[in-house]
């Protein structure tokens, strides 16, 4: 239904994609992966993607609060920020 992407640190390449996604049905990572693999260079994949039970969160303009959902990724993969 809706996706975000932001950076997350990564060791070796300095940054990675992150992405946090919606969705009305059941997804995996994997799965996802390999679909957007088809379509995406491999540097834009997300290295790290999580699911989200509902709409993603937004500013009071409409847009999608990517600060808030990379903090979460961040706090998940336990990396200060």
């Amino acid at each position: 239904v809706e996706a975000s992407v932001y950076a997350i640190p990564d060791e070796r390449l300095g940054e990675a994609v992150g992405a946090t996604v919606y969705a009305d049905t059941t997804l995996g990572e994997a799965e996802l992966q390999s679909f957007l693999g088809e379509h995406l260079a491999k540097f834009k994949i997300p290295a790290h993607i999580y699911f989200a039970d509902e709409h993603l969160p937004r500013i009071a303009s409409g847009k999608i609060f990517k600060r808030h959902l990379r903090e979460q990724a961040l706090n998940h993969l336990g990396i200060g920020h």
